[in-house]
């Protein structure tokens, strides 16, 4: 035998379960909305749908920024320290840069949750944009396109 050094790989993390990572979005989701649901009130969209009416373009634009404002105000601390969001830390997951497994680079975890919204809020074509970029998840890999995008993955967290 040979005594032939072996370079070891490094240990990637275990991948995020495809539920914990449903349930993370579904926690940040109902989040959002302590902002979503006093807007829709206040502007009178609730009104609007109620009456089978549809609210113009800029004011479902305005409501997708400010709930993108209020998602980075939440969330912003966490994701650019430990890469998790609100539903992420309670789902004990996070999301790690694909290459190194660390917290990704701030303007990466920026387009990974902004690019999905805006995408999503843009008609019915947008709506099915985004429903191609979830079901990504389906993939061995379980990364959404944004995930391929910006080269990140969702990871179980360590426990500390």
């Amino acid at each position: 035998m040979s005594d032939a050094i072996t370079a070891e790989e490094p240990v990637r993390p275990s991948l995020a379960g495809r539920g914990y990572r449903l349930l993370a979005f579904i926690i940040d989701a109902l989040i959002g909305l302590v902002v979503a649901i006093p807007f829709i009130v206040y502007t009178g969209m609730f009104d609007m749908y109620r009456t089978g009416q549809r609210p113009d373009m800029a004011m479902l634009a305005m409501l997708s920024a400010c709930q993108l404002v209020w998602f980075f105000i939440v969330n912003g601390y966490l994701l650019k320290t430990r890469g998790q969001t609100v539903g992420k830390l309670l789902m004990g997951i996070r999301v790690s840069d694909y290459e190194s497994n660390a917290v990704p680079q701030f303007w990466k975890l920026i387009v990974r949750f902004a690019l999905p919204a805006i995408v999503g809020s843009v008609g019915l074509i947008g709506r099915l944009v985004w429903l191609v970029d979830v079901l990504f998840i389906c993939g061995p890999e379980r990364r959404c396109v944004h995930d391929l995008i910006v080269g990140t993955h969702v990871v179980e967290a360590k426990k500390s």
